[in-house]
């Protein structure tokens, strides 16, 4: 049974338009459409972008240097969110039974002087947050940082009561590099609103080509390399597969000089399409006419491209490596030896070869609860597993 005394003091990304976080994290995203669904009071504490906002409301701000979000902005961001929360504490406005504190993302500087004040204040303020890679992972970009940014994520752990990931596989990382418990990180997938995405191209009726969508950055841990290993090996087989890749970036760049001549490369030699620049429908349209969603990465527990990919009824081929344990569950249908270009050139073809590919449209359903599980878990109601449980198999209508 849900609280109404409980109310959570929100602290959202920074909403960039070239990342996922728009749909997340931006007023009424993803996340506050889940907190309305279980009807949790909320207040939005609203970061300042590095470069002002849009007309459109979106932070201006470009990842400059960064993987996933700018080096400067998120920092930027964050550290006004945790002066406006200081703010709030000093005023008297946070009370000191039933609020709860949420933050969109782990790597959130400045937390610990939220929790410096509490304990000084002599507030009850529960501290809980999502955890998308870090340094637990050897193959994360992260870990060349290793040398400070541990000790950070220990002194993190410290000041949460929760810490929310996608998958097993995260977890078991997480207890072994000493950041969270077994009893404080909790598998629960990944905030995510199957309806919104599909409200996007609501007329998503594109005919199925022999493509195969490549959706990640051309960066090092993603493996452009072994991605271009495996489209030889496909068109060996087969000359007309097209392999394309995408940005929403004005145009594909890398951290790394060398591979970025790579990239330039394979387009000029038409081994590959690139298509730069391009917004969130257009992107959607491109999985809608894909058949196949291909990753290479050395590092992906649970990504949002899998699920915006499986969306739009493309087959996933990923690596047999930490992949996505709760979802594609092993599935030799899906997976292939990591590396091995010839085994996923294989799995391609099957796909491509079938009329009806195996429908996977059950995998984003199975997070469309999640902020459900987050809110249970915040009032302090036990969750055993991200898919067992109440709220699980037969709410999505899955059988095994």
């Amino acid at each position: 049974m849900l609280s109404p005394e409980m109310r959570i003091w929100y602290l959202p990304l920074e909403p960039l338009e070239q990342r996922y976080s728009m749909q997340l994290s931006s007023p009424g995203g993803w996340f506050e459409s889940g907190l309305r669904a279980e009807r949790i009071p909320f207040m939005r504490i609203e970061g300042k972008p590095i470069h002002g906002v849009s007309s459109a409301g979106a932070a201006t701000s470009s990842i400059k240097k960064g993987g996933v979000l700018d080096a400067c902005g998120r920092g930027y961001w964050a550290c006004s969110q945790v002066m406006a929360m200081l703010r709030n504490i000093d005023t008297g406005l946070v009370r000191d039974e039933g609020d709860v504190l949420f933050v969109d993302d782990f790597w959130h500087p400045g937390l610990a002087a939220i929790r410096y004040a509490c304990d000084l204040y002599g507030l009850t303020l529960p501290i809980y947050s999502y955890c998308y890679a870090q340094s637990v992972d050897e193959f994360d970009f992260t870990y060349k940082m290793l040398p400070w940014i541990r000790p950070f994520e220990h002194g993190i752990a410290g000041l949460m009561d929760g810490i929310f990931v996608a998958c097993s596989v995260h977890k078991e990382l997480c207890i072994r590099q000493g950041v969270g418990t077994e009893d404080t990180v909790h598998v629960t997938g990944h905030i995510w609103n199957t309806d919104e995405v599909l409200s996007r191209l609501p007329f998503a009726t594109a005919e199925k080509k022999r493509q195969v969508i490549w959706a990640s950055r051309w960066d090092t841990e993603k493996c452009p390399e072994v991605f271009l290993r495996i489209v030889r090996a496909v068109k060996r087989a087969d000359p007309s597969v097209n392999f394309l890749v995408t940005t929403s970036a004005p145009r594909m760049t890398s951290n790394s000089p060398r591979l970025a001549s790579v990239l330039r490369a394979a387009v000029a030699d038409g081994l590959i399409e690139l298509r730069e620049g391009i917004t969130k429908e257009e992107y959607y349209q491109c999985l809608a006419e894909s058949t196949v969603h291909l990753n290479t990465a050395d590092q992906d527990f649970i990504s949002y491209a899998l699920l915006e990919s499986t969306t739009f009824g493309c087959a996933p081929v990923f690596p047999y490596f930490r992949s996505f344990p709760e979802v594609l569950r092993y599935d030799s249908r899906y997976l292939y030896p990591k590396g091995y270009a010839d085994e996923a050139a294989k799995l391609i073809l099957s796909h491509l070869d079938t009329a009806h590919p195996v429908s996977v449209d059950w995998i984003p359903r199975r997070f469309d609860r999640s902020v459900s599980r987050m809110v249970n878990i915040m009032l302090g109601e036990t969750w055993s597993g991200p898919y067992d449980g109440p709220l699980a198999r037969a709410d999505y209508g899955i059988e095994e």
